[in-house]
């Protein structure tokens, strides 16, 4: 039975709603930078003294859902079905999420966000965050520690949802931004200037790294990618080799779809798991293996 939040704590969640609405509201028709805290206050009827009691900071209130959201995919992790595996819990958590009904508020502040650079790379940091909710669940199904860079290249690809389907949300009439990727191979090609170096993405990921051509590059890794977001692709002419890894059971496009489309690529390889949905519940084995595959072709050239 689940115990009922007392008087006491109903008021507080109240008050803390309050606060978050009349802030959102102003962020949204005036912009986040141009809102105080006592604008706030007033349109909240509260004090700056009582905002701080439930925000620390004025970019906690921007972004108040998200520990509603860690706490609620901590939970669903934590009560999933025995022998379901945390990978058929984060398709549940993730597809229940883009089905969610969204407000015109909701839009406005996704317009608010990804119109300032500075609050998009916070936006991003925050989402991040779920990694550490994440990998470890992941390493439990796989029999390895946290620490494990197999739970880890999971955990990072499922975060990496999270991301891609916020940037489309704030981008739906743009181009979707390589800007991040770009930057993180240069971090990595400057960290390690005499290693090679793979760019590597899942779903909607994975077609963004196909549209990053830096020349530090050894080549691409793209798994389960939908090649929907900025096609024509500029890694399909490009010489350096390409990895295909694919589910055969895509709720997101069917692989014959996408092998039709890279039949023309030049030096790409198509492999497909069979069996493997969108997510690879029950298949994470499988795609790290491919992907290892790939990678050890890859830098063997």
């Amino acid at each position: 039975m689940i115990e009922q939040p007392g008087l006491r704590e109903r008021k507080k969640q109240q008050t803390r709603e309050t606060i978050a609405r009349a802030a959102h509201e102003l962020f949204a028709r005036q912009g986040y930078g141009a809102t105080t805290l006592q604008e706030i206050a007033d349109a909240a009827d509260v004090s700056t003294r009582t905002i701080f009691a439930y925000f620390p900071s004025k970019e906690d209130i921007l972004f108040s859902d998200f520990p509603l959201m860690r706490t609620a995919l901590a939970q669903a992790l934590a009560d999933r079905a025995e022998g379901e595996e945390a990978l058929e819990t984060m398709r549940t958590f993730i597809l229940s999420t883009v089905g969610q009904k969204r407000s015109d508020l909701d839009e406005d502040l996704d317009r608010c966000i990804h119109g300032d650079e500075t609050l998009r790379t916070h936006l991003r940091a925050r989402i991040a965050d779920l990694q550490e909710v994440i990998t470890p669940e992941i390493a439990k199904d796989l029999g390895l520690p946290a620490t494990d860079i197999e739970p880890q290249i999971v955990g990072a690809a499922l975060t990496a949802a999270f991301t891609v389907l916020s940037d489309q949300r704030g981008n739906e009439h743009k181009e979707p931004k390589t800007l991040d990727a770009v930057a993180a191979v240069r971090t990595m090609a400057e960290s390690n200037p005499n290693s090679p170096l793979a760019l590597t993405g899942w779903s909607f990921g994975g077609d963004i790294a196909l549209a990053v051509t830096d020349a530090v590059l050894t080549g691409w890794v793209a798994i389960a990618p939908p090649l929907r977001i900025r096609p024509p692709y500029a890694a399909a002419s490009d010489t350096r080799p390409k990895y295909l890894v694919l589910a055969e059971h895509d709720e997101v496009r069917e692989p014959a779809g996408v092998e039709q489309e890279v039949a023309s690529w030049t030096a790409t390889s198509v492999a497909v798991v069979p069996g493997a949905s969108h997510f690879f519940v029950g298949r994470t084995d499988r795609v790290l293996r491919e992907t290892r595959d790939g990678l050890d072709r890859m830098f063997a050239r």
